[in-house]
């Protein structure tokens, strides 16, 4: 959004772009490389790569999270992003900075997709928090990008600033514990424990002593097996929505930059409006009659009516602006709830793999979302319409409220009975 804004100073728009201000020098990629007369596509491009490269490091980074465990899988995605951070500051044109951007996605796709699954496996029950934690960190990061950009204009100093932002990522990894269910599923209960003995000393909590009751050995399944029922089924829907509400989202996020006057203000109201969304993602997620999968319809349906309803105000307005919010603000409540509902509803032997595959549908919509705002005569009901049909597409899905996470595929048909290396009581 802020890199490829319009330059502020009179006649960029003009062929050729008069030289840039020497005061505005690098506030924009726009004027730093002449991305006018019939360059402008650069932009959609550019914000394209980036999720291009949360294309391909979803399903990468997911399957190394379930092959090598989740804190090998964060480690990987920190360094990719550190590094395209710097590849980023020191970019020298639009392809340049588009591969950079592809890194950095590889990294950021990682980091999501292995530190909210693995933050699920260690709350269990409680797994419901992360619908507002995980999702509130970024509606802030988002707010605190905007006073960033604001007070640090140029498009190289914001991402030198990414970079040193990112590295208390690596510093704290050596105090992450990798997920004791992930350690079970591979049937060792000597790591399983001594995870539990850390999280409890950590914790400050009573040691316990186990007790033990010996069951079959659960076999890791290959990704494929989403393909088989009952999985196909649910892969199919989880991966429209995501698809519908990564459009919808991005849509309305890039698309800050043409509502108001104020780029800064409007992306940061833009993120304030996730704040109050998160909050009823807590109130609702876990009440027995809304639920994940009744919080999916309703603001699916909310959001694409939103969208859809901007055709008839006045482009630019401040109707039209409050209208969108409002959109953003129901689509955010959709993301959070797919992120949780889309985990709940895979087994442990595929689930990172499962959500880096809804991950990558969602990375294909952020592709598409810059081409549609620059080429759709609609752009905004064009987001809204994919939205409201998935509003309908969730009520074929099953709840999750309160139920057990599935360890293996045999639980979710119900043909053996659920399978775990040991269980560990108190």
């Amino acid at each position: 959004v802020f890199v490829g804004m319009a330059p502020s100073f009179e006649g960029w728009q003009n062929c050729p772009m008069p030289p840039t201000p020497a005061g505005l020098q690098g506030h924009t990629v726009v004027s730093d490389w002449q991305l006018t007369c019939g360059k402008e596509h650069y932009l959609a491009v550019m914000s394209s790569a980036f999720f291009f490269g949360v294309l391909l490091g979803a399903p990468f980074v997911g399957s190394l999270s379930d092959s090598h465990g989740r804190k090998n899988a964060m480690l990987v995605s920190t360094l990719f992003f550190l590094v395209a951070s710097v590849a980023t500051a020191v970019s020298t044109g639009p392809y340049t900075f588009a591969f950079a951007r592809a890194l950095a996605g590889i990294g950021v796709g990682g980091m999501g997709i292995t530190a909210f699954v693995l933050n699920a496996e260690f709350l269990g029950t409680h797994r419901s928090v992360l619908g507002i934690t995980t999702n509130l960190s970024f509606a802030v990061g988002c707010m605190f990008l905007s006073l960033l950009a604001f007070r640090s204009p140029t498009w190289r100093s914001q991402a030198w600033a990414c970079f040193l932002l990112g590295l208390p990522n690596l510093a704290i990894m050596k105090w992450v514990p990798e997920s004791p269910k992930w350690y079970a599923c591979r049937d060792d209960d000597e790591q399983v424990l001594a995870v539990l003995a850390y999280v409890a000393k950590f914790n400050g909590a009573p040691l316990f002593e186990p007790t033990y009751t010996q069951e079959s050995t659960p076999e890791p399944a290959p990704l494929s097996a989403i393909l088989k029922h009952p999985l196909n089924l649910r892969a199919a829907v989880m991966i429209m929505a995501w698809f519908s509400a990564s459009l919808c989202y991005y849509g309305l996020a890039l698309n800050a930059g043409s509502m108001g006057s104020n780029i800064y203000l409007t992306n940061a109201l833009g993120a304030a409006v996730e704040t109050p969304a998160y909050l009823v993602v807590i109130a609702c997620i876990d009440r027995p009659a809304i639920g994940r999968k009744m919080l999916c319809v309703t603001f699916f349906f909310a959001a694409g009516a939103a969208c859809v309803n901007t055709v008839m105000l006045t482009p630019g307005s401040t109707a039209e602006t409050v209208t969108a919010l409002f959109g953003r603000f129901a689509i955010s409540i959709v993301f959070a709830t797919l992120y949780l509902w889309g985990a709940e509803l895979f087994p442990t032997c595929i689930r990172s793999g499962a959500l880096g595959l809804q991950s990558m549908s969602a990375r294909v919509a952020g592709m598409v979302a810059p081409f549609v705002l620059t080429s759709a005569p609609s752009p905004l009901v064009m987001l809204g319409i994919p939205a409201t049909i998935c509003g309908g597409l969730c009520l074929l899905m099953d709840e999750t409220v309160g139920k057990k996470m599935p360890d293996t595929i045999e639980e979710l048909t119900g043909e053996h009975v659920p399978l775990v290396t040991k269980k560990l009581k108190e």
